[in-house]
């Protein structure tokens, strides 16, 4: 199921632009800024300081990576919650 939910965030992700994406609800179909500093996981060192990690959610999971440009990079699915602290 959560594959499922997977590929379909990434297919609804892919049919709109990074207007409509910053538009949205981060509980929804949106993101939200994840600081580097609170990532419990070594990050790769092509991804400088200057670079904003974004959070998207997936069945109650995140898929965490960046944006360059109109791309956006996974770095991360953050299966079980334990990549940075989730504020619970």
């Amino acid at each position: 199921m959560q594959k499922a939910q997977f590929v379909d965030l990434l297919h609804r992700l892919s049919q709109l632009s990074w207007n409509a994406i910053q538009s949205t609800n981060r509980r929804g179909l949106g993101h939200e800024k994840i600081p580097q500093n609170i990532i419990k996981s070594s990050i790769p060192k092509h991804v400088t300081e200057d670079v904003n990690l974004i959070a998207f959610r997936f069945s109650g999971k995140r898929m965490v990576g960046y944006r360059q440009r109109r791309t956006f990079y996974v770095l991360w699915l953050d299966l079980d919650l334990s990549l940075y602290d989730h504020g619970r």
